[in-house]
């Protein structure tokens, strides 16, 4: 597994994250954290965004979000055509990190709002892919 298993469709040939798709394929969906400064980043990224620095932990995104915003796609962009409609959403978790992904169908088809508890977990995509989507918590 690697991170261009990652999403619908992959735009990355080469990565220091493919430990990501790793984690997610495992049942697990992960930031990483800077070993210098602390700084937490998602999605993971092989520098540090604040300082840097290339050494970094990983760390689970397990605690429940509060959604800050959705909107619903209904006209997708190339290679997203057939997966239209589906509901993208910015949530917020305690450690500080937003998390910018796909609502779970039946939480977009639920009517979401503003404030609600959700939680992120990995999603098995056809093909053996991998990516992560939000559900209710």
């Amino acid at each position: 597994m690697s991170f261009a298993d990652f999403g619908i469709r992959s735009f990355v040939s080469q990565t220091h994250v493919d430990a990501f798709a790793t984690h997610l394929a495992e049942g697990r969906v992960m930031c990483t954290r800077c070993s210098d400064c602390g700084k937490l980043a998602f999605p993971p990224r092989s520098g540090c965004p604040e300082c840097g620095s290339e050494i970094f932990g990983w760390e689970p995104i397990e605690d429940a979000g509060r959604l800050l915003t959705h909107t619903t796609v209904a006209y997708g962009p190339s290679g997203f055509e057939n997966e239209v409609p589906y509901t993208l959403a910015v949530v917020e978790f305690p450690a500080g990190i937003r998390v910018f992904g796909q609502l779970a169908p039946e939480v977009a088809a639920s009517g979401p709002t503003i404030g609600m508890a959700l939680r992120v977990e990995p999603r098995a995509l056809p093909g053996n892919r991998v990516s992560y989507h939000f559900v209710r918590a």
